[in-house]
């Protein structure tokens, strides 16, 4: 009786032990919003650009999380469906994800600082930098513009342009040179004449029906 009075009061330690820890876990668990400091973003304008925060959360429910940009005024960021900027959201795992803010075609005015919030916790500022200039990454002429899909193949198709023209070129001017060379010192004459039967006079006189 004595040896399962004891078994007895070490289960109910057990249990009491791992019901404490269970609500120490549960009550050390909060939200977390994760921005690294002085973090800054740079595009130009016209481009999508797509920044984030990590947030930590507990139980398998991430929490809601808003953006905002900052200013004179706090303001929250217009994600509305005629906005050109939406925000994303990214499960990593049961107490992790990730949340994007989206600019599909980011303005100038879209440059500034902007924050991260959710479940009671703020992330570091985030910087964003919007350039006028835009950079296309394209050959640009007086009046089109050439995209880098057909540029690197432009230099192929110029040597093959290249080698065509410059075998005309070598074929001509042998073509040249051999029709002058055949004028020049009666070259062609002598040649004919090297190729011509050597007749004797009297196998002309035979041949000859004038010379009776």
């Amino acid at each position: 009786m004595r040896l399962n009075g004891c078994l007895t009061i070490l289960h109910m330690s057990i249990l009491a032990a791992l019901l404490v820890h269970l609500e120490a876990d549960s009550e050390d668990c909060e939200f977390e919003i994760r921005v690294r400091r002085n973090t800054v973003y740079k595009t130009s304008i016209g481009e999508e650009l797509r920044i984030n925060c990590t947030v930590i959360f507990c139980n398998n429910s991430p929490p809601t999380v808003s953006w905002f940009k900052l200013g004179q005024s706090v303001v929250p960021v217009n994600v509305s469906s005629n906005s050109h900027i939406k925000i994303e959201w990214k499960k990593i795992d049961d107490s992790r994800g990730i949340s994007f803010l989206v600019f599909k075609k980011i303005l100038m005015s879209d440059s500034g600082e902007y924050q991260c919030q959710g479940g009671g916790s703020l992330g570091h500022n985030i910087n964003v930098s919007v350039s006028d200039v835009v950079d296309y990454n394209y050959v640009l002429e007086p009046h089109e513009k050439i995209r880098p899909a057909f540029y690197p193949a432009f230099p192929h198709y110029a040597f093959r342009v290249v080698g065509i023209v410059a075998l005309i070129i070598v074929v001509m001017i042998i073509y040249v040179a051999s029709r002058s060379g055949c004028k020049v010192r009666g070259v062609c004459s002598e040649r004919r004449s090297r190729m011509a039967p050597n007749l004797s006079p009297h196998h002309i006189y035979e041949n000859d029906p004038t010379i009776p």
